[in-house]
Parts: C-alpha cells; sequence; structure tokens
C-alpha cells in the first residue's frame, strides 16, 4: 500500500543518513587514536576497532583481543569481547549477537553503535531527575527558551530551519552568531552557518549535512541527538570550568590577605601567560610534515585543543579576571590605592596575549585545512599514477615476453600472422604512448606538490619511459627476424610449386610412355615381330634416359 511503500523509503532515508552520521561519530572518537572506519557495516568486522573506539570513550581496557584475525571464528572471538565489554557498561543489546556484527549486518552494526552512543554520550545528561533523552531535550528547550521562531518539542523537526541551532550556540557563545539579523527564511544558509561555526569555532564535527535536516519529511531522531549532545558536552564542560573559576575567587576573596591575593594573583597570572605565549609559539609552528597522515594527526591534535585543553584555559582566565577584581574590591574599599600587576599581568596584557593566540588559532586552523587539501590531492595523485604505472608495467612486461619468445615459423601463413601481430603491436605502441603521457602529467603534478614520495615516483616514471623506448628496438629486431622467416618461406614455397609442377609432368610422361611400350598388337610374321622387337630395344634406351632426367 502507499502508506507502507512510504514508510519503507523514510527507513530507508533514516537507515543512510544514521550510516554517516554514526561513521563520523566514531571516527571522531578513533581520530584520538590515528585511526579511523572507511564503512561502518564491514569495519568491525574483526572487533579491533571496535575495540579502539570503546576503549577511546571508556579510557578502560577492553582485554586482550587477537590482532590478526584471519578465520571467522578468530573474529566472533574478539566481537565477544566487545560486547561483552559493553554489557558489563549495563548495556543490553536485544537481539544482536557477534556474528551479526561479522556477517556485516548493517541494522543490527547501526543498532549496536546507538546504543553505545546512548551508553557514553547521551547516558550521563541529566535535568530534573529525567531520563537521558528527555533531560537533553528539556536542556535544549531551556537555552532556546525566548527566541524568536524558535520552539523545541523533539529530536527531528524542530531543528528543521537551523533557528534552534543557531539560537543553542548563541544562547552560550552570542559573539559567535547575531541571531538577530539572521534570515529566518534562510533555511538551508542558517543550518549551513551553525554546522560551520559550530565545527570551526567548538570543535563540535560536523555529523549531518544540511540535506540531512532538510530533504527528508521527517529527519532522523537518533542522528539529530547525536549531534545535539555533543553542543550539551562543549557548553556543560566550559560552565563548569566557568563556575569553578568563580568559586575559586569566592573562596580565596574569604580566606586570604590582600599581599597573599597578589602573590597568588601573579603567580597564576605568570604561569598562564606563559602557557598562552608557548601555544601561541606552538600554534605557529609550519612544520606540518609531508603525509596525509601526519597532517590528520595534526588536525586531529588542533580539534582535540580546542575542545579538551583550551576550555579549561579560558576558565582560568576568567577566574583571574575574577581574582583581579577581588583584589581592586578589597583595596578600594580599604581606600588603598590599585593594584597594578606586574608588566605582561594585567588583565589587559593577558587580553591582548589571548588575541595574538586566538590570531595563531585562526592561522594555524587555515594553515592545515590547506595542507591537509594538498595531502588529499597528493594522495589522489599517487593511488592515479600507480593505478596507471601497474597497468603500463603489466603491458611492457607482456610485449617483452612476447617480443623475446622463438618463433617456431614452418609455413608461410604463419610468417604472415606473426608479421600482422607487430602490425598490431605498434598501433597498440602508439596508442599507449597516450597512456604514457598522462602519467608523466601525473607524476609532475605529483612533484610540483612536493609529495613525500616525488623521488621514488620519478624513478619509477623514467624506468617505464625507459622500458617502453627499449620496445622499438625489440619490435624491430623482431620484425626483421620475421622478414627473414617470410623470405625463407616465400622461396619454400616458390620450390614447393615447381615441384609440383614437375611432379604432374612427370606423372603425365610415366602414364603415356607406359601406354606405349603395354601395346599388345604386334605384326604377324617373323620378320615383322623381330623389327617391332628391334625398335623396342632401340626405344629402351631412350626411355631410361628420359625418365632419368625427368627425376
Amino acid at each position: 500500500c502507499p502508506l507502507r511503500i512510504m514508510t519503507n523509503k523514510l527507513d530507508d532515508q533514516w537507515q543512510a543518513i544514521q550510516q554517516k552520521v554514526f561513521t563520523k561519530w566514531v571516527n571522531m572518537h578513533l581520530g584520538k587514536r590515528g585511526k579511523k572506519i572507511e564503512n561502518i557495516q564491514t569495519d568491525f568486522g574483526d572487533g579491533l576497532l571496535l575495540a579502539d573506539l570503546l576503549e577511546v570513550i571508556s579510557t578502560e581496557s577492553v582485554g586482550k583481543l587477537n590482532k590478526k584475525p584471519k578465520m571467522k571464528i578468530h573474529k566472533i572471538q574478539n566481537v565477544n569481547l566487545d560486547l561483552n565489554f559493553i554489557a558489563q557498561k549495563g548495556v543490553k543489546l536485544w537481539g544482536i549477537s557477534s556474528e551479526d556484527i561479522v556477517d556485516e549486518n548493517l541494522k543490527l552494526i547501526l543498532g549496536m553503535v546507538w546504543t553505545v552512543i546512548l551508553r557514553f554520550a547521551i547516558a550521563d545528561i541529566s535535568e530534573e531527575e529525567l531520563n537521558a533523552k528527555e533531560a537533553l531535550l528539556l536542556w535544549c528547550k531551556k537555552k532556546t527558551a525566548g527566541y524568536d521562531k524558535v520552539k523545541v518539542e523533539n529530536f527531528h523537526n524542530s531543528w528543521s530551519d537551523g533557528l534552534a541551532l543557531c539560537a543553542l550556540i548563541h544562547a552560550h557563545r552570542p559573539d559567535l552568531i547575531d541571531y538577530n539579523s539572521l534570515d529566518k527564511s534562510a533555511v538551508r544558509e542558517n543550518i549551513q552557518l551553525a554546522f560551520d561555526v559550530a565545527e570551526k569555532e567548538l570543535g563540535i564535527t560536523k555529523l549531518l549535512d544540511v540535506e540531512d535536516l532538510v530533504d527528508v519529511p521527517k529527519p532522523d531522531e537518533r542522528s539529530v541527538m547525536t549531534y545535539i549532545a555533543e553542543f550539551y558536552h562543549v557548553f556543560s564542560a566550559n560552565r563548569k570550568n566557568e563556575i569553578a573559576g568563580r568559586r575559586i575567587g569566592k573562596l580565596v576573596d574569604m580566606t586570604k590577605t590582600n599581599d597573599e591575593l597578589k602573590h597568588d594573583y601573579e603567580t597564576r597570572a605568570a604561569a598562564h601567560s606563559k602557557w598562552v605565549k608557548d601555544t601561541t609559539e606552538k600554534l605557529g609552528d609550519r612544520d606540518l610534515g609531508n603525509s596525509l597522515e601526519e597532517i590528520k594527526k595534526l588536525v586531529a591534535d588542533l580539534t582535540n585543543f580546542k575542545s579538551e585543553e583550551k576550555p579549561p584555559k579560558v576558565a582560568d582566565k576568567l577566574s583571574l579576571a575574577s581574582l583581579n577584581n577581588t583584589i581592586q574590591v578589597k583595596l578600594s574599599s580599604a581606600g588603598h590605592p590599585a593594584y597594578n600587576p606586574p608588566e605582561g599581568l594585567s588583565t589587559q596584557d593577558i587580553q591582548q596575549q589571548w588575541d595574538e593566540l586566538e590570531k595563531a588559532q585562526q592561522a594555524r586552523e587555515e594553515a592545515l585545512l590547506a595542507e591537509l587539501a594538498r595531502q588529499q590531492l597528493l594522495d589522489l595523485l599517487a593511488k592515479r599514477f600507480n593505478n596507471k604505472a601497474s597497468q603500463l608495467e603489466d603491458w611492457i612486461k607482456n610485449q617483452q615476453d612476447e617480443l623475446n619468445k622463438e618463433e617456431n615459423i614452418d609455413n608461410l601463413e604463419v610468417a604472415e600472422q606473426k608479421l600482422k601481430a607487430i602490425e598490431a603491436f605498434r598501433q597498440e605502441y602508439e596508442q599507449n604512448k597516450g597512456r604514457l603521457k598522462d602519467l608523466h602529467d601525473i607524476k609532475d603534478e605529483y612533484c610540483k606538490n612536493d609529495g613525500k614520495d616525488k623521488e621514488p615516483i620519478t624513478d619509477r616514471a623514467n624506468k617505464i619511459q625507459s622500458d617502453f623506448d627499449a620496445l622499438n628496438d625489440l619490435v624491430n629486431k623482431k620484425a626483421a627476424s620475421l622478414g627473414d622467416s617470410l623470405a625463407k618461406q616465400q622461396a619454400m614455397e616458390e620450390l614447393r610449386k615447381k615441384f609440383a609442377n614437375a611432379a604432374k609432368e612427370y606423372n603425365y610422361w610415366v602414364k603415356d610412355t607406359v601406354g606405349d611400350v603395354s601395346s599388345t598388337v604386334f605384326p604377324d610374321s617373323l620378320e615383322g615381330v623381330e623389327n617391332y622387337k628391334s625398335e623396342l630395344d632401340a626405344n629402351d634406351s631412350s626411355v631410361t634416359s628420359s625418365n632419368d632426367e625427368k627425376k
């Protein structure tokens, strides 16, 4: 029925979106170990990458795995360890077995990943004693309350116009998005803006694409929850750091003297300033390596810096500002002069240092993205080069074997066929000149972009060119040899024809001669017989001589 067809189509859309979103979520965590999956349906099949994921998100060991599982039973044993680990964390995997993962059952694999996300990314979200899903939804409602045209009621259609995403970011970081200036009808632009700001400024991986929210009747709830949970974790971490900083400020305000507060401020400010300067210098480092693996690691390191290392330091800066304010208030209340920290340690100095750090971070991010694009291009060029090089090397090897092969030519037809094969080779040789040019073009572009393997790639291209050129000498030598063989077979063919003609004439002569001597008609007188015998005796010598000559 139409309703069932529409439902099945929507299920297929959701499954495709989940496959993409969950893959990005998995790689977001596997990247911390420099690893990634390409296909979520197949790459968990041996249990190794699934174990890596579980160990990263839990900070615990899954157990001893078979690192080189070749047989299916070994893979099942590995996946069993993974699923047992998940079960030990209080997660029930209803209807999902290790065989399902090894046999690449996509629907059940997505279900397993979703339970992992629920347990490790969403379950710890709490709000007014609600379950995790309800707590996350309530948190979103509270943070976006009062925003024009934003009404968060679910994790699907409430996010389809991008306004809720923009409001969620603005509620925590109003400096990142000017909500009031948004064109509320520009749905795709608003969603893309939220995605880009979240990734660039908050370190939140772009798990969804615009079409996942716009081009479906109802966005996939699990995918949206997975993405929104990342906002919760980022903003909650920042909030905790800010609160901790303020509490520290209040505590020292109550328990320390002004001099102690000044000493505390200067000690912490000096350490903080040193961290900012050192970090700015590190961000300015442009030794980015020269491989796709290295640049991916550096991109992951920067993302980790923005989401893990930097937020506590932002809280530390706010705490220093609070401490400085406490000192100034206490001094002012006591009628003392304002406190002037040592040069480079005032809140203004530290803010200026932070401004430089932000510029360095922005510049590094741009440099990393440019280098990532370069390395991705180099990786693609290297794959294309290797593919074309292998094809040409195989073709050259086959031709070398054929041209160096000893030929057994015993008739004219074989000689002519071999010479035709030489002409066919020459045509194919000319065609492959285009493939060889393409190979050099790829090599030149790779070297122009300073690929790390430019020397071996150049050497390989030159070797292929040399072997390709050498085929000319081989084919000329082969053609000359076949030409000699053809001439020889042509001469032999001419001799065969002459022999056949001579044999034919000889057979006719023998037949006529036999007819002459086989006659049974004799003269009827003795004198006639004697004369006939004399003729035969005289003719015998002539026949014998003619026979020897014709043979």
